[in-house]
């Protein structure tokens, strides 16, 4: 016999008890092995796998900043430096994932020399 929960997100009602009988329920379920019906039945198995940083800076010895990172590269890779526009975009993904507060957090400063790869270039604001 299945029993309704009627829910409202907008009265925000009804989820206290959802929730309850989502606990009880789980409670005396037994344990099973997903990964050997997965086997069986063909299906894919997913697991969280912890996400790198899209990038990682350090310093050098002669004190320039170097940004690193398999996601960082990939873009540098894919960006032809011939172009004004594609070097405006690669500037602008940079700033949306975070380099420049991240630079600016490890002290970067006007003129200070920011190397991606083999490309070495100058920090500005």
């Amino acid at each position: 016999m299945f029993r309704f929960f009627p829910i409202s997100a907008l009265t925000k009602t009804g989820l206290h008890d959802l929730l309850n009988k989502v606990y009880e329920l789980l409670e005396k379920t037994p344990m099973f092995p997903i990964a050997e019906h997965a086997e069986e039945s063909g299906a894919a198995m997913y697991q969280f796998k912890e996400e790198e940083p899209p990038f990682v800076i350090s310093r050098d010895d002669d004190g320039t900043f170097v940004v690193s990172g398999a996601k960082v590269e990939r873009l540098f890779k894919m960006t032809n430096f011939h172009h004004d526009e594609a070097i405006r975009r690669f500037a602008r993904q940079l700033r949306s994932m975070g380099v420049d507060d991240a630079l600016r957090q490890r002290g970067v400063e006007e003129g200070d020399s920011v190397r991606i790869m083999d490309f070495e270039f100058e920090f500005t604001d």
